[in-house]
């Protein structure tokens, strides 16, 4: 993930919440979900679309927390070289 200083101030003025909504859920959950029920042999029982469901939830919480906190890492770390 390339990061932008000037992306990043923004991205985080809009807040965790929202990066979780829009770049975790929209923009890697749903996606990771669709692919999922495409390359899977889909039956048609109900079991299998909420463990698709709860994958691609879960895979997007795990892809938005640790994209959060290395972002974060690296804008701090990148601020206090600045400032030194």
């Amino acid at each position: 993930m390339k990061l932008k200083k000037e992306n990043w101030e923004l991205t985080r003025k809009k807040g965790f919440v929202h990066f979780l909504l829009v770049r975790s859920f929209l923009f890697f959950g749903l996606p990771f979900t669709f692919v999922q029920f495409l390359f899977l042999s889909y039956e048609g029982n109900e079991p299998q679309i909420v463990t698709l469901l709860l994958s691609g939830v879960i895979a997007s919480l795990i892809y938005g927390f640790s994209m959060w906190h290395f972002a974060e890492r690296k804008y701090k770390k990148e601020n206090s070289k600045e400032k030194a």
